[in-house]
């Protein structure tokens, strides 16, 4: 998985991931997924990598991170098209 995958997927399960001073901060929920516990030691695996994406863009619609110079993750993306494409008809 990559950072940008692993941040998305922390996130699904109701994680908060966020860098503060540095440090990489994980806020999880209660209760916790049981598939959590794997996923936060790939997160440990590779914290540099995370710290990068989470200090990168972001989509402005769901906040999920973006390759540099984009403002749209794909599916916000796609999404907004096909609503651009509905109204124009």
């Amino acid at each position: 998985m990559t950072p940008s995958e692993l941040v998305s997927a922390v996130r699904s399960l109701g994680c908060q991931l966020l860098v503060r001073g540095g440090e990489l901060r994980i806020r999880r929920p209660n209760p916790a997924p049981p598939e959590l516990p794997g996923l936060l030691e790939l997160i440990r695996q590779d914290r540099e990598g995370v710290k990068a994406v989470l200090d990168g863009p972001i989509c402005i619609k769901c906040h999920v991170p973006v390759p540099p110079d984009d403002i749209f993750c794909r599916g916000c993306f796609a999404r907004t098209r096909i609503g651009q494409a509905r109204g124009a008809r």
